[in-house]
């Protein structure tokens, strides 16, 4: 029997066929916009470097496992001067953040990260989903509230994760939007200044 007579036919098959070229030209077109975002985000996070992230007032959700609340500011406390520091917008829908904070979780138990030097930012989210997901994946760093989105807007976030890179002096040295080697990137952020 030869291929062309084992072939399917058929109305059913055509529309299937076509169907799944019309998915191909969808996806095609998600990966075209998430490149696009990207691309803007890359050129809107350029623009922050050398400048101070500022003041922000957060609720604090987590303290190491225990979930409590209290107010605080990204300015560092006296522990912290001359540290490097990063914060990281994130939200609990977001797949790629829940892999960098469970690696950046991983860094720290492995004492390779001070806990002090993280702080992981909420965007805009109820905070009863932020303390469902600290339940259930308590976080050994801090994790801050931003019920009203104030330091995405100032942060002209286009998509999470995003990871402010803060000097010494709480200077933004870089921003990085999207999570292609993010983690990596903060480990070898705090590396480089490292005492060997």
């Amino acid at each position: 029997m030869n291929e062309a007579a084992r072939a399917p036919k058929g109305r059913g098959v055509y529309w299937m066929r076509r169907l799944a070229n019309i998915g191909f030209g969808i996806a095609m077109l998600y990966l075209v916009y998430i490149v696009a975002v990207l691309v803007m985000a890359a050129r809107t996070n350029a623009s922050f470097e050398g400048q101070e992230l500022g003041e922000f007032q957060f609720s604090q959700i987590a303290a190491g496992a225990s979930v409590v609340s209290a107010q605080g500011s990204l300015a560092p406390d006296e522990s912290l001067l001359g540290e490097k520091r990063v914060v990281i917008l994130w939200a609990t829908w977001c797949a790629p953040c829940h892999a960098l904070l469970a690696d950046l979780k991983e860094e720290v138990l492995a004492g390779r990260i001070k806990p002090e030097v993280i702080t992981a930012v909420s965007v805009a989210e109820p905070e009863a989903d932020v303390r469902a997901y600290l339940q259930k994946t308590p976080l050994p760093f801090r994790v801050a509230l931003d019920p009203s989105g104030e330091l995405a807007k100032r942060m002209k976030l286009a998509a999470t994760p995003t990871v402010v890179f803060l000097d010494q002096t709480g200077v933004i040295e870089s921003v990085s939007t999207g999570s292609f080697r993010v983690a990596t990137k903060i480990i070898e952020f705090f590396k480089a200044d490292a005492p060997r």
